[in-house]
């Protein structure tokens, strides 16, 4: 089999786990790994590269310029670089490994789609928890009907982020950087494989995933160092008939594992990170040795060079979260921020962080029950209305002067 040309933009954050990756299926003779792209000084993965020979670029145009023969490049890099990378990459007729979010705003999603058709481009998208052993076996057994047909997918996601978090980068908690978007949030980045999750286990058939109908959600801040939202909710209504209802926040007084349950109409399943899957039949033991990031991308390679296997996560698929994520924030209208009452700061090991009072109770509670905060009686919550998605294509509507207004005020702010 052909031996690919690979390239990595972006090697320092979660691209180490890109980088771990190819040099994994460079070592087994799968791919070369001929350059990379890192802007930043003093990241260890740029120099331990660089001492393999592998070319260093800082910027991504330079990269497509000078290696025109790549078969692949895989993109690790800011949030809102990864429209204009993918861009280039399709033009230039390069397959994608693209890390999630793929795009911020649904039309970029579906002119990266239509870029990737017409050039003949293969694009996956890092939303890894679709091929995890325990995840597809849950999906096949849902599909089987194991706990009769599908009403109701629930989930959260309770996490605690520091100072330390938001000041990893310049586009960390923000809104726009440099007039692009970002959306710098648990919903479109932290916790954004669980919208991805919940329209893969609310699909139709194995590999489907549902999309949107209409979503309503509450966004919430709570951290004083940010711009968008750290606590959110929605609740959507999925083609396939499916309610899903997702709450996730960066603002618990400490992390819990993921959860979710599947309410059929005959019993529920449950999901829990590391702890795999309940059935009322028995359960689906998790795997602590998948390393699902690589499993995607060895699945984008072995594709590439054979013909053969299965595409699990392509930009098409995409669209569910995107259009869950885009419609969360069109229904919120805007980023509500917590009363200063209802929140506690405390200094840990990871650095400064701000916690809500009683918020992983109320979340769980309001997720399980498929209600939103507001719903559930929580004094500080305002409700909003839900916002139809039929024939949406284009980011923001109502949105946008919440947009603007944020915006100016981070200008002002850099300005002093």
């Amino acid at each position: 089999m052909k031996r690919l040309k690979v390239a990595l933009v972006g090697v320092g954050g979660y691209g180490r786990t890109h980088v771990a990756c190819a040099s994994q299926l460079s070592l087994s003779g799968q791919v070369e790994l001929v350059a990379f792209v890192e802007p930043r000084e003093n990241v260890a993965e740029a120099g331990a590269l660089t001492a393999q020979g592998v070319k260093r670029y800082k910027d991504y145009r330079e990269l497509f310029t000078k290696e025109t023969d790549l078969d692949l490049v895989s993109i690790a890099s800011p949030i809102h670089t990864h429209v204009p990378i993918a861009t280039e990459a399709f033009s230039r007729g390069v397959h994608v490994f693209l890390e999630k979010p793929p795009a911020v705003r649904i039309q970029d999603l579906r002119k990266l789609m239509e870029l990737a058709t017409k050039n003949q481009c293969l694009c996956l998208v890092g939303f890894h928890d679709v091929i995890r052993k325990e995840i597809l076996e849950l999906k096949r057994r849902l599909l089987r009907g194991d706990i009769g047909k599908v009403q109701f997918v629930r989930m959260y996601a309770l996490w605690r982020r520091t100072q330390t978090y938001y000041s990893r980068a310049s586009w960390a908690g923000r809104l726009f950087v440099n007039g692009d978007y970002v959306l710098d949030g648990p919903l479109n980045n932290s916790c954004a494989h669980l919208l991805n999750l919940g329209a893969f286990l609310s699909g139709k058939s194995l590999y489907e995933f549902a999309r949107p109908l209409s979503v309503q959600a509450e966004l919430y801040r709570a951290a004083p160092v940010i711009e968008g939202e750290d606590t959110s909710c929605l609740r959507a209504i999925m083609d396939s008939g499916v309610e899903v209802c997702i709450h996730v926040t960066q603002a618990a007084t400490r992390s819990h594992p993921r959860f979710v349950r599947i309410v059929g109409e005959n019993g529920c399943a449950e999901y829990q990170d590391g702890d795999g899957v309940v059935f009322p039949q028995g359960r689906i033991d998790p795997n602590p040795q998948e390393k699902p990031t690589c499993m995607l991308l060895t699945a984008l390679v072995h594709y590439l060079q054979s013909g053969e296997g299965t595409l699990y996560m392509t930009l098409q698929n995409s669209e569910g979260f995107l259009l869950m994520s885009n419609g969360a924030y069109e229904s919120s209208g805007m980023i509500r921020r917590i009363p200063a009452e209802e929140i506690s700061e405390r200094a840990d090991e990871d650095g400064l962080g701000w916690s809500v009072r009683n918020l992983e109770e109320m979340m769980k509670h309001a997720a399980l029950s498929g209600r939103l905060l507001s719903e559930v009686g929580v004094s500080w919550a305002e409700p909003s209305e839900s916002f139809c998605l039929s024939n949406y294509g284009h980011f923001p509507t109502r949105w946008q002067s919440t947009c603007q207004e944020a915006e100016e005020k981070m200008t002002r702010l850099l300005e002093k």
